[in-house]
Formats: structure tokens, sequence, C-alpha cells
């Protein structure tokens, strides 16, 4: 795009982060500066900002209608969020449509025009511009200019545009703005595969008889969640038994029992993993766990689901009549986007798979499911979530479970000057805060995207379509 004497248009915003990233929630104050610098005296009819924020959906689909028939489905939806518009310079425009000041007089013309009347020397020195140029829609000849005298419809000099325009002279100038997001629940951003969620600010530069500049700049939107909830401190656990073939050539059993102490963690976090494999059978086999990403996308009353592998780890084989134990094993959490669960048409939820991994049959699984969250665990819920977890475990794992009898208070012997100082020094203690969020959504953002294995909810009968079957839970070896 040619800008002549326009060098540059951009979008600065004031609230970034410690990374340097404008991260904002609902019901932020978000603030900024649109920059506009010139070489020379512009004249600018208008300077508009208009902030966005929306959730997409897009997918297509091949069906069969017949022998030798087939056609394309089109799933799309939309869900906006956030729509601010603001005028920085100039009145405020009306959006598809002229206001009647432009319009002149209608003048009668004999034949048509092969270029528009403003192109070259006009029959009436003080009408030079057509509406259709004023719509801004360049063709080699005017549409009105072509069509005939009852088309023909000018803009005079009097009564133009030229009044309502300000002169921006050489250099830089600064136009601030601001404005404050919905309190609301607001969808976090996030990129799919088939959806987006995008928050973002563009400016608009309208100059008489040119084209628009436009410049955009997004910007981050968390919808917080805390995982110090009762819900998301609460242990999760499950067990499975599985029996290979059957009838006479039927082998032991082989069971999977797995437990981790809570539900919600955050990004950079390892999840200690409690588990026990027995193998009866005859074969060899691994205990594997993985950690999974599902983003399911709706449109049209129809699911599109894709399937993540975030993280996975691999534990001992294990031979036949052996048993296994995982004594708090750790997973990393790696930079991911955290849990989008208020979201219609766009979800984006964690699962834990712990699995043992049968070679020639199919795998025995147990999915425990996780919430990714934006507010790292207290340390207060830390000391929590370890002594509910520790006194757990032991019954979990079949072993005898003999809590003491707590003491008598009478025979506690603790001053009020004792409790004090317990008190004072606990809360002037200096605990190292947990590292942000942000660091790993910030490293997120610029890693390349993964492998996708893709998932219909919601399949059609079976036909010779080529859709995409579930496939298996858990990763090959």
């Amino acid at each position: 795009m040619v800008l002549g004497k326009v060098r540059a248009l951009s979008v600065h915003l004031d609230s970034l982060n410690q990374h340097n990233l404008p991260v904002f929630s609902g019901g932020d104050l978000v603030s900024g500066r649109v920059v506009v610098e010139v070489s020379g005296d512009v004249r600018v009819k208008s300077l508009d900002i208009t902030a966005r924020g929306v959730a997409k959906v897009r997918w297509t689909e091949s069906r069969n209608a017949g022998a030798n028939t087939a056609y394309t489905q089109n799933y799309t939806e939309e869900l906006e969020y956030l729509q601010h518009r603001d005028t920085l310079i100039g009145e405020e425009r009306v959006v598809g449509s002229l206001p009647l000041s432009f319009i002149g007089p209608r003048i009668p013309v004999t034949s048509p025009l092969s270029t528009c009347l403003h192109d070259n020397a006009s029959p009436t020195p003080s009408l030079r511009r057509c509406v259709c140029c004023v719509a801004r829609l360049h063709h080699g000849a005017c549409c009105c200019c072509v069509q005939g005298p009852d088309s023909m419809w000018f803009v005079s000099d009097e009564d133009g545009p030229e009044e309502g325009l300000t002169v921006l002279h050489a250099g830089l100038h600064e136009f601030a703005f601001s404005f404050n997001l919905p309190q609301m629940a607001l969808a976090t951003s996030f990129e799919g595969k088939h959806g987006s969620v995008r928050y973002g600010v563009k400016a608009e530069l309208h100059r008489p008889w040119m084209l628009p500049i436009k410049a955009k700049k997004e910007f981050i939107v968390f919808e917080h969640i805390d995982i110090n909830t009762p819900l998301l401190l609460a242990p999760q656990a499950g067990t499975k038994e599985k029996t290979l073939c059957c009838w006479f050539c039927a082998s032991g059993p082989i069971s999977l029992s797995a437990k981790i102490e809570r539900k919600g963690y955050t990004p950079g976090e390892s999840i200690q993993i409690f588990a026990e494999v027995e193998n009866c059978s005859s074969r060899v086999v691994v205990p594997k766990a993985a950690l999974y990403q599902t983003q399911t996308f709706f449109a049209k009353g129809k699911g599109k689901q894709i399937q993540q592998l975030v993280s996975n780890l691999r534990g001992e084989p294990l031979q036949q009549g052996k048993s296994q134990s995982w004594e708090g094993k750790l997973l990393k959490i790696p930079p991911v986007s955290p849990s989008i669960l208020d979201c219609p048409i766009i979800r984006v939820e964690y699962a834990l798979v712990v699995y043992v991994d049968i070679p020639g049959g199919l795998n025995l699984s147990l999915s425990l499911p996780l919430v990714i969250g934006t507010i790292p665990l207290h340390a207060s819920a830390t000391r929590t979530s370890s002594i509910s977890s520790s006194c757990s475990s032991v019954g979990w794992l079949g072993l005898p479970e003999r809590p003491e009898a707590p003491p008598s208070y009478s025979d506690l012997a603790i001053s009020e000057a004792h409790r004090q100082d317990c008190l004072q020094g606990r809360d002037g203690s200096d605990e190292e805060e947990p590292p942000s969020v942000m660091a790993y959504i910030t490293e997120f953002r610029y890693l390349p995207p993964p492998l996708y294995s893709e998932v219909d909810p919601y399949p059609d009968t079976m036909d010779v379509s080529g859709d995409v079957q579930r496939p298996d839970m858990c990763p090959s070896r």
C-alpha cells in the first residue's frame, strides 16, 4: 500500500505485565495510544479505533450423497465478547452511508464517459467529485459516469468535506484512548486448529479521496481460574482390572490403581502420580502416564474434537507375576493454555491418563480429569493437600490405616505469649512465591504447534466418507 506522506501508523497498549505482554481480565481498563508519523502536512478526515473480542469456530467436512455425488459441509459459529468503537480525530462517522451534505445536484449528461469527471476537465468547474468516488469505489470509470443521467450525482466543492478536516504537520502525533472490558466471564485467548478466541484494537486513518490506513494490536485476556478451591483441591483416584483373552485361553488379570493429590494445577507444576500395577498375565507390560489436552468445537449443533498429547512418562517393563508401584512419580506440565470451560462454542479440557501398555491387545487405561488454572497453589493449600494426600494414600494402597488418637487438650501447656510469637513469625515469614503462570503462557505462544488427532464426538452412521475414528487414548510404545 502506498502511504504517501504517512510513514507509519501503530497502536501501543499501556498496561503491560512483567513479561512486556498486554494481559487483561474482565472489567479491566485497557488504555493505550495511536501513533501517527507523517513526513509532511496531511489532511485527515477521521482517526477511528475499534476494539473487538470474538470467539470463532470453522471447519469443513466432505459428505457423499450418492454413488457419484459429493459435497462439502461448512460449519461456522461466532460469539462476540467485546465491541467498542471510538473516534480520536474528526466527527463520528456513519458506517455504510454518506451524509446528505455530500450529495450535490444531478447534472444531465448526453453520453456516457470513459473516465471519472474529476480525473479530467469537468464541464462545470465547481463539480469535481461523484458519490461513487466519495465511497472510495475506484474503477476505470465510475459507475455513475457510465450508467447515464439518471445516476449522475456529484459533490460540490462548496459542500465537500474540506471543512471538517484536521491537518497533521510533519512529525510524530499520539492520540490516547481507553475503554473497559465487560464485567463478565470472558473466554481466555486461545488458538486452536478449528477455532480461536482473539482480542484486539484496530486503528483506521481516513483521508479525503484515499484508501484508509489500518493498524492492529492484539492483547491477551485471561479468565482466571483459582485452583485453591475445595473442588480443585480434592484428590482424584481410580481402579481398573482387565483379563486377556477368554474361556480356555484366559490368563490372569492385570490390575491398575492410580491417584493424584488434587485436580487443579498450573503450567510449570509437576503432578505427583501414585500408582500400583499388578501383572498376573503371561505378557510383559509397561505402565505409562500421559497428559492430554482435548479441544472441542461446536457449530450448528455438531461437535468437532481435537486431542493433543501434552506430556508423558514411562515406567519399567513388568514381567509375569510381578507388580510395580509409583510413589509420587513426577510428570511436569509444560506451557499450555488454561482450561476453557465457560465458552459455548469452544472448550479446552485436560486429563491425566495412567495406563498399562499391553502388546498385542487393548491397553488398560484410567483417566483422571484435570483443570489447568491461572492462580497457583497457595502455601497453606499446599500443606493441606499434602497432608490429606499422604493420609489417604495409605488406605488406598491397601496398607493398614491406624491413625493415632489425638492428645488431650489438658496435656498441652502453651502460653499465650508463645502463641502470639508463633503467629507473628508465621505472618512475617518470607515464603518464596511460585513462578508466575504468565512465564509459561508466554513461552507457549511461541512453541511450534503439536501434532493433532481428530475425534468426532457425534459420528454419523457408517459411510465411505472417510470420517476419522476415535483414536486410542494412549500413545504407542
